[in-house]
């Protein structure tokens, strides 16, 4: 029988030539098969470390590039193992060996084709990078960096929650804030949500009561819209749908979370993790997570061994001639109509009982009244409550507009040359459990804080409530509410606000990567205004960063001096410094930050303290100020795709 392959009748030398190129091709293989995976582990490890769909369209192609190129790769070594098998074999057939050699000729001629080609697709696959993050030299550090599933917070549809991103100490009865900028369909994440229903009535058929479980998402897996668990015990453990009350508020851009029973056991710190599913969609229908944040978002704080039972105080008020206005004064100087009005809390407090819509005979739905304007003490006054600040900071505004501010917005005014009157008020407290609020439904009949416990208004360290509740208050205190008043002009004040310093300053390097950027402000600012689509923060190359801003007023001088101007914070993940490879970074202030009189900051100008005093409003055709640069062009910065 005649072999194909016969040892004996192989010289040395060709065995030798023939494991040669055998072990260059297995070796252009290996090769091929490694850059092939490392152009495509850089979009992998983006995509888990930011928490992306793994299955996007740039990581897919990728990952087809990759196979292609490890198919070809192993054609082309079977094509050289049967070419030798011909050569080997030939036993001295010049036809057969001119075959051999064509096959492996053209083989080379392929391996160095793929080996061009990597070049062409290390460069596919870098754009495919810019595509997916933003930047392809993020690549190297964004696992160490990025935070999975924070792109959303600031840069993306939410506005605020609480507690706040890796927040520590908090108490085991907390509840859950998440604010949307935009109106979220409640029925994608309360289960069963009936339209036009309301949280507390006194007859649940009319109208009927508000659903408060979280939405199941699948019945089968019993899946949620928001899971709420322990960190170390995995999403599976998430808190079930009745174990969680969950309200509303009216403009449907808050949530509130009240996990029935307390948190932790109160023997050991506990770590907890919140987590928004994809399937919640905005009011119009769409998906409210979109693009590199359509994974959704999550978040981590610690929840320590203790209860709160500490009632909230007031901070600060606006508007006032001391530090904190004395509860029953008035303010003595008169104020311009457009003056906002703002009670800023010690704490976090609960959104749903300190927002709402006050309009007289405006029905169940607009009948705010756990704080108070009136004119004259007695004609309350309509508009809206708003919450920010971290859900620290209170606001109210009037229906009634009165102008126009330099940017085309509507200033409102409260009744001009009135005595205005505002109370805000305790929640009726539970004598058995002081300070905690009295639940009616599930709201209260007072402001409360994020843990449930009733204001306390005169500061003295023992929430009373209400004078309709069981707890006593000291001498001849009725409740624990809190009252001042001030005194209206006619004349609205116009002035427009400048910044006065930034820190770091323009073009600053080498900064402290995890601190806060601050912009000051020659006025205070009305709380509302300062959110995070007014004041942000973009890196530059872009990749998925989280963004808070906040504000605090401060005095001129000294701490127990009246607040006359606002400090606007913008919290952040560490910065990835440039000698890492990382982004430059630029903060954003839009002209509709506004100051407490509700005036825009048009033109922008800066103060001569910082690198921006170029930016002085000289030039009225220049009312930008990009970079310390006045343009008439709004500024451009690296905003993600």
């Amino acid at each position: 029988m005649k072999r194909f392959f016969d040892p004996r009748n192989t010289s040395p030398s060709r065995v030798t030539a023939f494991i040669g190129v055998l072990l260059f091709f297995v070796f252009g293989l290996l090769v091929v098969q490694h850059v092939a995976l490392a152009g495509a582990a850089p979009l992998d490890t983006v995509g888990a470390a930011a928490g992306l769909p793994q299955q996007s369209l740039p990581i897919l192609i990728a990952r087809i590039i990759r196979a292609v190129l490890g198919v070809l790769g192993i054609i082309t070594v079977i094509l050289v193992i049967y070419a030798g098998f011909l050569y080997m074999g030939s036993h001295g057939d010049p036809a057969k060996v001119a075959k051999a050699k064509k096959i492996i000729t053209n083989a080379v001629i392929g391996l160095v084709i793929i080996f061009s080609s990597y070049s062409i697709a290390s460069w596919i696959l870098g754009k495919l990078l810019e595509a997916a993050t933003g930047s392809g030299t993020i690549v190297s550090v964004a696992k160490k960096y990025t935070e999975p599933l924070a792109g959303s917070l600031g840069a993306g549809i939410l506005e605020s929650h609480y507690p706040m991103r890796n927040a520590t100490d908090i108490p085991r009865n907390t509840k859950i804030f998440v604010t949307f900028k935009e109106p979220i369909k409640p029925e994608t994440i309360i289960d069963g949500y009936v339209k036009d229903c309301t949280y507390v009535v006194a007859n649940p058929q009319t109208p009927p009561l508000c659903k408060t479980n979280i939405k199941i998402t699948n019945p089968a897996s019993k899946a949620l819209a928001v899971n709420i668990f322990e960190t170390a015990k995995g999403e599976t453990t998430a808190l079930a749908s009745d174990k969680v009350v969950v309200t509303v508020s009216s403009d449907f851009k808050t949530f509130v979370f009240k996990p029935v029973a307390y948190l932790g056991d109160g023997l050991k710190d506990f770590n907890y993790s919140v987590a928004l599913k994809p399937s919640i969609q905005k009011e119009d229908g769409g998906a409210a997570f979109t693009g590199v944040n359509s994974a959704g978002y999550g978040w981590n704080f610690t929840v320590s061994k203790n209860a709160d039972l500490t009632p909230p105080t007031l901070l600060s008020i606006i508007p006032s001639v001391a530090k904190l206005q004395p509860p029953g004064e008035t303010v003595a100087k008169p104020l311009a109509p457009n003056i906002s009005v703002e009670l800023t809390f010690s704490e976090a407090m609960d959104p749903i009982a300190t927002t709402g819509i006050f309009a007289l005979n405006g029905g169940p739905t607009k009948s705010f009244q756990r704080i108070t304007v009136t004119d004259g003490g007695a004609n309350p006054v309509n508009g809206t409550y708003d919450v920010s600040n971290a859900y620290k900071t209170i606001g109210f505004t009037t229906n009634d507009a009165c102008g126009k501010d330099p940017c085309g917005g509507t200033i409102y005014c409260l009744p001009g040359g009135k005595k205005i009157t505002v109370t805000a008020k305790a929640a009726s407290i539970d004598e058995t459990t002081p300070p905690q609020g009295i639940l009616t439904g599930v709201n209260y009949d007072g402001v409360v804080d994020a843990a449930g416990n009733s204001f306390d208004g005169n500061a003295d360290g023992k929430a009373c409530g209400s004078s309709t509740d069981k707890v006593a208050c000291s001498g001849t205190q009725t409740n624990d509410d809190y009252i001042w008043s001030f005194n209206t002009t006619n004349d609205p004040d116009l002035t427009v606000p400048r910044i006065e310093s930034l820190v770091p300053d323009i073009s600053t390097g080498n900064i402290d990567v995890s601190k806060d950027i601050t912009l000051t402000f020659n006025m205070l600012l009305k709380g509302s205004t300062v959110n995070a689509t007014n004041a942000s923060l973009w890196p530059d190359p872009t990749y998925p960063m989280w963004f808070v801003p906040t504000k605090t007023d401060v005095p001129n001088t000294l701490p127990t001096d009246i607040p006359v101007k606002s400090v606007v914070r913008l919290a952040h993940p560490p910065f990835i410094s440039n000698a890492e490879g990382g982004s430059s970074y630029w903060p954003r202030v839009t002209h509709d930050i506004k100051s407490a009189y509700q005036i825009c900051m048009f033109p922008a100008m800066g103060d001569n303290a910082s690198s921006a005093k170029a930016c002085n409003g000289a030039d009225p055709t220049k009312p930008y100020c990009c970079n310390g640069v006045p343009s008439s062009l709004v500024c451009s910065i690296p905003l993600p795709q």
